[in-house]
């Protein structure tokens, strides 16, 4: 437990449990209350370490194990069930079916009642939960994302009551961010030939529309590459120094090598494979403070190698937090998605929540599983990771 002992000395969590003034919104500047979760694998199983934003702690051994599948031909199959018909109406029943077995691996009746205490502190606070999971490597791959609340009849990571983070300890020290006055966000597409075309014009529309007013007001600056190859990358973050990176592309997952890759383009317009240690090469940089990875399988984590995949591998080099996608992420969806958090990262809201708002963004116009896709793994505190003066 000592990781999560670190991260409650480190965060400014509302641990008294004392109700603040009631409103029309959280109040301004006070952080929510936090339920950290630390799952382990044992030798029989698993162990779940609960501690409560009110000092309570439940510990918990499983002698069973998770998914072996980690979820995904369990969803596949559930889904397909029906025929087509009733596609949208199995699917549901299959991402719910599914999300409770992993909120019942997580929360037994004592560990349910310290989510329910927990909810009730942020409902009285008039704010949110944030639910921070601190997971053994060898349960990483698990979709966390989809666990389904079957008494709230709500997702903890597609509620407007929770949210959902994955923390990553450090295993050095933290570089130090003073406020930031002006958000400085520089975004990225490639679409090498040969691959799946993307209409990038249109993506980078969105995103100027989006961010508008943020720019307008002067909160905000908005650069984008000038080209796709990672040569370009490193140029242009020699002049623009962002504290966000954005990038919209392809991504692969090579089950041999255990590792993923972002597909860049070469001279040519052709492919170029980079892993996630090349990225951090160059955006593990000062000021740098999150980077968004909208391409498939960027998020995908390896059982065995922390250092392996696209987000995983940026956090443990250094850089403070990540978002990445553990699956495949129709182009559609990833557009909504993308310009949707950068937007709400725009207007000041808290990593975790605009992470809830674009996914709920993404099941407005996508209803199915989409919206689970998206992970952000932070080896800060989340009221750190993009902190604004």
């Amino acid at each position: 437990m000592k990781n999560i002992r670190r991260w409650l000395l480190g965060t400014s969590a509302l641990v008294a449990g004392l109700p603040l003034p009631s409103g029309d919104g959280p109040i301004a500047g006070a952080a929510p209350p936090e339920l950290l979760i630390e799952i382990s694998a044992t030798s029989n199983g698993y162990e779940v370490s609960l501690r409560s934003p009110m000092h309570r702690h439940r510990r918990t051994e499983h002698q069973r194990t998770l998914p072996n599948d980690r979820g995904v031909q369990q969803l596949i199959s559930l889904a397909n069930e029906c025929d087509m018909h009733c596609y949208r109406s199995s699917e549901a029943q299959a991402v719910q079916h599914f999300g409770t077995t992993l909120f019942r691996a997580v929360f037994d009746p004592s560990g349910e009642n310290l989510l329910r205490a927990s909810v009730d502190l942020a409902r009285v606070n008039n704010t949110f939960l944030r639910i921070v999971l601190e997971l053994d490597q060898a349960l990483a791959d698990i979709p966390w994302e989809y666990m389904f609340d079957p008494e709230r009849g709500a997702f903890l990571a597609r509620s407007h009551e929770t949210t959902l983070v994955r923390y990553l300890p450090a295993p050095d020290g933290i570089r130090p961010q003073s406020g930031i006055e002006q958000l400085r966000i520089l975004s990225m597409a490639a679409s090498p030939h040969l691959r799946d075309s993307l209409d990038l014009a249109a993506d980078q529309r969105r995103i100027r529309n989006e961010l508008a007013p943020s720019i307008a007001s002067g909160q905000v600056s908005l650069d984008f590459v000038d080209g796709g190859t990672f040569a370009d990358l490193a140029a242009a973050l020699r002049i623009v120094q962002p504290h966000i990176f954005h990038f919209v592309g392809h991504g692969d997952w090579n089950d041999e090598l255990d590792d993923a890759v972002v597909l860049f383009e070469d001279t040519h317009g052709f492919v170029e494979p980079r892993t996630g240690i090349d990225i951090g090469t160059l955006l593990n940089q000062p000021g740098m403070r999150l980077a968004i990875f909208n391409c498939c399988h960027a998020g995908t984590p390896s059982r065995s190698d922390r250092l392996a995949g696209i987000t995983p591998s940026l956090t443990a080099q250094g850089i403070p937090a990540a978002v990445g996608m553990q699956f495949a992420f129709e182009d559609r969806a990833a557009s909504v998605f993308g310009s949707a958090l950068l937007r709400e990262l725009a207007e000041g809201t808290a990593v975790d929540q605009a992470m809830t708002r674009a996914r709920l963004a993404v099941f407005a116009s996508f209803p199915g599983i989409d919206w689970a896709t998206p992970v952000l793994t932070t080896r800060v505190p989340v009221g750190d990771i993009i902190p604004r003066s």
